[in-house]
């Protein structure tokens, strides 16, 4: 009798262990914090050298991609039952931002012939009028083949739950590739796997069309999370039209005061700007965000051929979205380190803590939104983790 009931303690506990890290339905803290760590990855790695201090201890990294196209890198990272495919957000690279950049919008279903003539067929949505972002889809799908190659490995490893996430540029290729994916032909991925979506500071990646489909067949579904700080300008972009005859003045002006975008975005919004009443701001804005870009894409990764733009440039922002911030204590800090900047300089490592919490794109960095899911969630955490990278109030 005894040793029956070790045996079912045992079972317990490892039952109880094991639960811990499923994949579940619905919204998790748990899960979506560990989301906005693993998306830290790359910066902590390209900051401190290393990802250790942010990588929770339950995931093992199985897979670091190599570079493709437009500076674009994804990572697989496994938990138990479940992986979780993070895209890296832009770089400082000139073609990850002609990447961002290349907003006019194209079909959600259709084809691009990538350099070296190789054909890549792909479809987001079922609607015609549905239409997409065209730097993020070529983006994507530089990768898609690969992305292929490593979910039917996890399949053949019994791994079937998988979640999509990243940051910024990250988190629009995530809900661009959890589309990709769900609209795969039969035969290319098991019909055993299920998919779920954790986007971090994420830019509209399609039209409301695209954005009605996606919404209706995921976020609503609760299996789709867009997690935005409202004083963050990059989820209100790209640049699009306002009732599809004048571009948004608000959001050109945020992004005009905004010091942090790269000159190229400056010169582009200076361009939209200075047209702001033109005859034809459709044609205006694909002339100016398409066809004047690609010409720029051509030249860093040789001859695409795209599909043909789309007269719509209307952006739309995806549901489920979820408001954290804003990221005042970052702000607070910045004050208290220009009067005491001379007694911080003694401090390990403090130049790479500010690197990933402070500057003028600090409400858009992905360590604040990392340390404000902590501040949401786990307060005790956030308290240890705000002394550990010297957080001032």
């Amino acid at each position: 009798m005894k040793y029956i009931k070790c045996i079912l303690i045992l079972i317990l506990l490892n039952i109880s262990i094991f639960s811990k890290a499923q994949f579940v339905n619905g919204f998790s803290a748990e899960e979506a914090t560990d989301m906005m760590a693993l998306n830290n990855s790359f910066t902590f790695i390209k900051v401190f050298n290393t990802d250790t201090a942010i990588v929770p201890k339950s995931y093992e990294r199985i897979y670091r991609s190599g570079v493709f196209g437009l500076d674009n890198q994804y990572q697989i990272w496994r938990n138990n039952n479940f992986a979780v495919i993070s895209f890296r957000g832009s770089t400082a690279k000139q073609e990850s931002w002609l990447e961002n950049l290349y907003s006019a919008m194209i079909p959600a279903v259709g084809k691009v012939i990538l350099p070296g003539s190789e054909t890549v067929d792909y479809k987001f949505a079922s609607d015609t009028a549905a239409h997409v972002h065209a730097g993020w889809t070529l983006g994507l799908l530089f990768m898609v083949n690969d992305l292929v190659y490593h979910i039917n490995n996890l399949n053949h490893q019994g791994i079937y739950n998988i979640i999509f996430t990243g940051h910024s540029q990250g988190g629009a290729l995530a809900h661009l590739a959890r589309a990709y994916f769900e609209n795969l032909p039969k035969g290319r991925i098991s019909s055993k796997n299920r998919f779920k979506t954790y986007a971090f500071a994420s830019p509209m990646p399609g039209n409301k069309v695209f954005a009605n489909e996606y919404n209706k067949r995921f976020a609503f579904k609760n299996t789709s999370y867009n997690i935005v700080n409202p004083k963050d300008i990059v989820p209100r972009m790209p640049i699009t039209l306002y009732n599809g005859k004048v571009f948004d003045p608000e959001q050109i002006g945020n992004l005009l005061m905004n010091s942090s975008f790269s000159n190229a975005t400056g010169i582009i919004a200076s361009r939209l700007v200075s047209k702001w009443f033109v005859k034809d701001p459709n044609a205006y804005y694909i002339k100016k965000a398409g066809i004047e870009v690609e010409e720029q894409v051509e030249k860093k990764i040789g001859k695409i051929v795209m599909p043909k733009y789309c007269s719509d440039q209307s952006y739309s922002p995806l549901e489920n979205r979820m408001f954290l911030g804003p990221f005042k204590d970052v702000l607070r800090q910045l004050k208290a380190d220009s009067v005491n900047i001379d007694s911080l300089k003694s401090i390990p490592f403090y130049g790479n803590n500010m690197t990933i919490q402070t500057g003028s794109f600090a409400q858009h960095k992905p360590f604040n939104y990392y340390l404000y899911m902590l501040k949401e969630y786990y307060p005790d955490k956030y308290v240890a983790t705000r002394k550990h990278y010297r957080i001032i109030d």
